[in-house]
């Protein structure tokens, strides 16, 4: 190799070098952030946060301005304190907020055609603008631009949680997933209106209420904030 041909190679290197650290220049390593998902925007109080199998307290909760991306099967629990996720589309405003009360337990589903996830156990209160469905135990609920206050707390005499729908924009679809068929029994979720589905197997309860009567679910103390 000529001395020439040196000086050109070397050149080359640094140009690459450059042009991958250089503001504004997209970088060829690393790992970009998504243009979509879900991000842990804030915390108070107790939080345990796990992914990528990895578990992480947070006794003061967490402040990071930037926020805390989430993937498939990671989880967000709290003790006493809360938490609040949003879910982001290609930059744009948030398709989803969600805010967990106390004692509450989140675990992100795959991705897919629709934003889902999984309730344990807890409160959530639900700003979605697109689709978004949330399993719950047996149970599972579509909502369609929905404000939404939604539980799942053990009650006293009942062998599973209570799943309690407080609907106050937006429409929806609850389905039980009973033991009488694959398919379960659906029934609409509307703005305006309460649902409480409770189970006792093989059967499943459904008491629909208007919201603007006062509200008569029994909720255990603790589970909301």
């Amino acid at each position: 190799m000529t001395k020439q041909q040196c000086k050109i190679c070397v050149f080359a290197a640094l140009f690459f070098v450059f042009s991958c650290l250089a503001p504004g220049v997209p970088r060829v390593f690393g790992q970009a952030k998504p243009d979509s998902g879900w991000n842990l925007i804030n915390g108070e109080g107790e939080i345990l946060l796990t992914k990528d199998g990895k578990r992480t307290p947070y006794q003061n909760g967490t402040s990071k301005s930037t926020g805390i991306l989430l993937g498939a099967g990671d989880m967000v629990q709290t003790g006493r304190g809360t938490a609040e996720l949003r879910f982001l589309s290609n930059g744009s405003s948030p398709r989803v907020i969600l805010k967990l009360g106390e004692n509450t337990s989140v675990i992100i589903e795959k991705p897919s055609d629709e934003i889902s996830l999984e309730l344990i156990y807890g409160r959530l209160v639900i700003q979605n603008t697109g689709d978004l469905s949330v399993k719950a135990g047996y149970s599972s609920v579509f909502f369609r631009a929905c404000d939404t206050e939604l539980y799942y707390v053990a009650k006293p005499g009942t062998p599973q949680p209570v799943l309690i729908i407080n609907c106050s924009r937006g429409e929806g679809e609850l389905t039980a997933n009973i033991a009488s068929g694959p398919e379960g029994a659906r029934f609409a979720v509307k703005g305006g209106e309460s649902l409480s589905l409770e189970y006792h197997i093989p059967f499943a309860y459904v008491e629909r209420k208007s919201l603007d009567r006062e509200p008569d679910h029994e909720i255990p103390a603790g589970s909301a904030y």
